[in-house]
């Protein structure tokens, strides 16, 4: 299924961090921006892209970037795409950039690091 639109609109001068988790965790709460991985260099592209700009401006252009490069599909196939990719070693970004598609855990996870990136 594919969304018309973004599932969280933040007011036009919001400011803060954002926490994303699928499940209950401890640890979750002790995850910080420095922790995550290193992005590929289309994503890290697009992070210095945003910099600077206000925290909703970022938000839909980041948006718009990840639904086109990652589409919205949870089928075994894409799955099984993504577990070979692991397999071959590639990150979990460079996975889902070389697929380009995953479910929604990969594109948020994939827009929230683009973002922290960019600060």
């Amino acid at each position: 299924m594919n969304w018309p639109g973004p599932l969280l609109q933040l007011p036009p001068n919001w400011s803060g961090r954002l926490r994303y988790r699928t499940a209950p965790s401890a640890a979750a709460d002790r995850v910080l921006a420095e922790a995550w991985p290193d992005l590929p260099p289309r994503a890290a592209e697009k992070a210095a892209s945003i910099t600077g700009m206000t925290a909703a401006a970022a938000t839909a252009s980041v948006t718009s970037w990840v639904a086109r490069e990652v589409r919205y599909d949870a089928s075994d196939r894409i799955v099984e795409a993504n577990a070979e990719a692991g397999r071959q070693g590639l990150s979990f970004f460079e996975r889902a950039l070389r697929v380009g598609a995953g479910d929604c855990d990969v594109q948020n996870a994939l827009a929230a690091a683009i973002l922290a990136k960019a600060g």
